[in-house]
């Protein structure tokens, strides 16, 4: 397993230093699943040095992550509806829309534009198309890179943000970076699912871990016990009004008969 987890990560460094659009390679589903695992394998050292440094970064008071939209999720979603959505439904649009453009055969822009130029006849679309490619080819480096620090700094979203947040972001949104590096060379070499599959896991492993973390947290613990304490003063309140008009109306009433 050793070594083809190495062989797996020289392919992926060679991509790296010149990413370029390719007819994913024929694999079996076992195959995919194998490569998954094993690039799973090579982020975990580098998600827990990047993850180490940001709690390094909260506990200085440099940034707050207490707002991160899971902690959100977790108050008002349960938890089963919430792994359904991090792992199944955000990975599926997320892939589809930072992922799937990246091959010249299924970019939505570039099949609209060939598309289009139909109208203007079969010889004006092979144009189009010729034109279109080799410009594609060119920039691919630039658009590959483009969409993982795209995808990176969308989840900048999770967070309130802040001048610090900002300041910080190559830091914050560095494993999201990171994994939109990996997932963009699986989704290039090996499919689409293959990306998706990657990112459900990754997912699934790393959310999960996180909300085992909330759940047992004695913050959220208390966050919790304050909440209902709050509800349960707001009940009390009101029920107090409530027998205050109550007396008042059978007070008047009383005035009022006599």
């Amino acid at each position: 397993m050793s070594d083809f987890i190495n062989k797996q990560l020289l392919q992926f460094v060679s991509f790296l230093k010149n990413p370029t659009d390719e007819t994913p390679l024929p694999t079996t589903f076992a195959s995919k699943f194998k490569i998954v695992l094993s690039f799973f394998l090579l982020e975990i050292p580098v998600m827990l040095v990047l993850i180490l440094i940001i709690s390094g970064l909260e506990n200085a008071k440099l940034i707050n992550t207490d707002n991160h939209s899971i902690e959100a999720l977790l108050k008002t979603v349960p938890t089963a509806a919430l792994f359904f959505i991090v792992v199944i439904i955000a990975p599926l649009f997320e892939e589809l829309i930072f992922r799937l453009y990246l091959r010249y055969e299924t970019n939505f822009a570039i099949g609209l534009s060939i598309g289009f130029a139909r109208f203007f006849g079969q010889e004006k679309a092979k144009e189009v198309d010729l034109s279109l490619k080799e410009s594609w080819l060119r920039f691919y480096p630039k658009i590959f890179y483009f969409s993982a620090f795209l995808f990176g700094l969308v989840h900048l979203v999770n967070f309130e943000i802040t001048t610090a947040i900002l300041l910080l972001c190559p830091i914050i949104v560095a494993p999201q970076i990171v994994l939109g590096l990996v997932i963009g060379y699986l989704r290039v070499r090996h499919g689409f699912w293959t990306g998706f599959l990657m990112h459900a896991f990754h997912n699934f492993v790393f959310v999960g871990i996180s909300v085992i973390a909330l759940k047992t947290s004695p913050d959220l613990e208390k966050k919790k016990i304050s909440q209902q304490r709050i509800i349960e003063w707001n009940s009390s309140q009101e029920c107090r009004v409530n027998n205050t008009l109550k007396h008042e109306k059978v007070f008047q009433r009383n005035n009022d008969n006599t």
